[in-house]
């Protein structure tokens, strides 16, 4: 039981402070980020992909959702639920890394300062949203 509420805790102060991070770097970026477009044949998709892959702040995300689903004992009752749980999660994962790898590599002539702004405070938003979401389900069932 304090696993759970220890792992609870630590995913709801990771989105938390992920989310205000997100908020408050979206109205410091400059609006100028424009920088010359250079094509290079597939060069953009692996940069995309491995910097996806290595991108610390979305294993945090990661493990702060996951830590938080096992938690609330959605994910590890059983080890059938468990193995889907892992499997999802790598999968999601992996997914998530090609679809920002591709989004590198055809996104960015069409993305301009103001909407990566936009894009950055709402995911700062969600991050928030979902953590204020699992601190109130877990208060809900301490009480």
């Amino acid at each position: 039981a304090w696993l759970r509420v220890a792992l609870g805790v630590s995913g709801v102060a990771l989105l938390v402070t992920l989310g205000g991070m997100g908020i408050r770097d979206s109205f410091k970026m400059p609006m100028a980020l424009t920088a010359p477009v250079t094509e290079t044949k597939g060069g953009s998709f692996r940069s995309g992909l491995a910097i996806s892959m290595a991108n610390p702040m979305a294993v945090g995300y990661w493990l702060s959702v996951g830590g938080a689903l096992v938690a609330a004992g959605v994910a590890g009752s059983t080890p059938a639920q468990t193995a889907s749980f892992v499997a999802g999660f790598l999968g999601g994962t992996f997914a998530w890394a090609f679809v920002m790898a591709l989004a590198v590599r055809w996104g960015k002539p069409l993305l301009t300062p103001v909407a990566f702004r936009a894009i950055t405070f709402l995911c700062g938003a969600t991050m928030l949203v979902f953590g204020f979401g699992l601190a109130s389900q877990m208060i809900g069932n301490l009480l």
